[in-house]
């Protein structure tokens, strides 16, 4: 019970997250990390999941399917997460962090703290 509250608070927080990003996502003037708001918000949800859907994914950040295909392709093009077809469905696509996905996030997060 207790798991499905937190599960339910962490779905709201990342709802609100597109609201928010100008204030809190968005890095410092003169950062050298240039990602778009929603690719960053996208980081630090696969940070928490590691695998998930891309339907999922983009239900997460309250975006549209093209939408998150294209923050996905950006982030994948710099190396920070890989794209693969589910075994078990192969119409569903899952979306992994990479290691510099991680570190990005990492360095997102110690800029907006």
């Amino acid at each position: 019970m207790k798991e499905e509250k937190i599960d339910q608070f962490i779905t709201l927080v990342y709802a609100t997250m597109p609201q928010l990003r100008t204030h809190y996502v968005k890095p410092h003037r003169g950062s050298t990390v240039k990602n778009p708001p929603h690719a960053v918000i996208c980081l630090f949800i696969l940070e928490k999941y590691e695998k998930i859907s891309m339907g999922e994914l983009a239900d997460r950040m309250g975006v549209s399917n093209q939408q998150i295909t294209r923050i996905i392709g950006q982030l994948e093009e710099d190396n920070c997460v890989r794209r693969e077809v589910n075994g078990s469905n192969r119409r569903q696509v899952d979306v992994t962090l990479l290691e510099e996905g991680k570190s990005r996030a990492e360095r997102y997060r110690e800029l907006t703290l």
